[in-house]
């Protein structure tokens, strides 16, 4: 089971991981700069940019 806890600004969010009481990432928003992603077991705790992390990708349509 997860959380999300997003400051009142709404300029960071962590993803909290409730068994562990761990926060397992952390988004940060920013008007000036580009959007961060920060997963702390993953890139030595390093944040990345969110469009290096999120990438868009497209799918073939189904026909049902």
């Amino acid at each position: 089971m997860y959380a999300l806890v997003t400051s009142r600004s709404g300029g960071r969010t962590d993803v909290c991981h409730i068994p562990q009481k761990q926060i397992i990432a952390t988004v940060k928003r920013s008007d000036f700069f580009a959007d961060k992603v920060k997963f702390t077991a993953r890139n030595d705790g390093k944040s990345i940019a969110i469009a290096k992390w999120l990438t868009e990708i497209k799918l073939p349509n189904f026909v049902e």
